[in-house]
């Protein structure tokens, strides 16, 4: 099995938006105000404590758990007592073009995250290239995964980033062949032969 996709830029399963607010308030160095929302890919952020890495790294990490829709109104009030947040792929897709240029918005955009680390479009054909290399798509190897048969979630965000590749090297979109699949269905599809 091969990753297609290696997700630290992009991410593909459980993606989430590092954003921080900027109200031209003087950041207490060592002490960062985190905002979660109680879901499984962002679990991670809960062993901070238990593996001491507050204490590695010389930082106090205070984490309040608050509902996903409340994360950019917290983030973006002056009440100051929210310094950094996790947003949702689609929020990134939406404003990805213009993100944190010409703006007043106090929102600022700092880093896709992928949390759990190694999601990827997977595949287990040898004549299938990385999409992703060096920090840089590879347009051919993109085009050569748009043009297969893709099994994914459909109205879901790893449908909106295969458009969103599509749109990028001009891929028609008629000329995709998305397949409508649960994970563990198309990870059995795939290694069938029926996806690629």
């Amino acid at each position: 099995m091969r990753s297609l996709h290696s997700v630290g830029y992009f991410g593909l399963l459980a993606v989430c938006l590092s954003l921080v607010v900027s109200c031209g308030r003087e950041a207490e160095k060592s002490r960062i105000h985190l905002v979660i929302s109680p879901y499984q890919d962002l679990a991670m952020m809960v062993n901070i404590h238990p593996l001491h890495l507050d204490q590695k790294y010389g930082t106090s990490v205070d984490i309040k758990t608050i509902p996903w829709e409340n994360t950019l109104p917290a983030l973006a009030s002056a009440s100051g007592d929210v310094d950094l947040g996790f947003a949702s792929l689609a929020e990134f897709l939406a404003k990805e073009e213009n993100l944190n240029k010409g703006t007043t918005d106090p929102l600022i955009f700092i880093f896709p995250a992928y949390v759990f680390r190694g999601g990827a479009f997977i595949t287990f054909r040898s004549d299938m290239a990385p999409i992703l290399r060096d920090n840089r798509y590879d347009t051919a190897a993109l085009r050569q995964f748009l043009s297969s048969r893709i099994g994914l979630s459909k109205n879901t965000t790893y449908q909106m980033l295969v458009l969103r590749f599509a749109h990028q090297i001009d891929f028609p979109r008629d000329k995709l062949r998305i397949v409508d699949i649960s994970f563990d269905d198309g990870l059995l599809a795939a290694e069938k032969g029926a996806l690629d």
